[in-house]
């Protein structure tokens, strides 16, 4: 919707993405929450929004992509 060039690089699993990404092997991955919202509420890793609608309980400060880009949406 942006336009953005990104580089897809497949892993076999969640847990080795965001190894690399705490490692700073990659610089983004877009995670399922429930697998980084531990290393984001311990301040580990920083999440930068959400691909779901409005706001969520466990991360009330953490936007959606929505409020930047209108209408989008995503879920894994």
């Amino acid at each position: 919707m942006t336009g953005t060039k990104i580089n897809h690089i497949p892993y076999r699993g969640g847990g080795p993405a965001l190894n690399d990404v705490m490692g700073a092997s990659v610089k983004f991955s877009s995670a399922n929450g429930s697998a980084s919202i531990g290393q984001v509420q311990a301040r580990r890793g920083r999440a930068l929004a959400h691909t779901g609608k409005g706001r969520l309980g466990t991360l009330p400060d953490l936007p959606p992509v929505s409020d930047t880009v209108p209408g989008f949406e995503a879920y894994e």
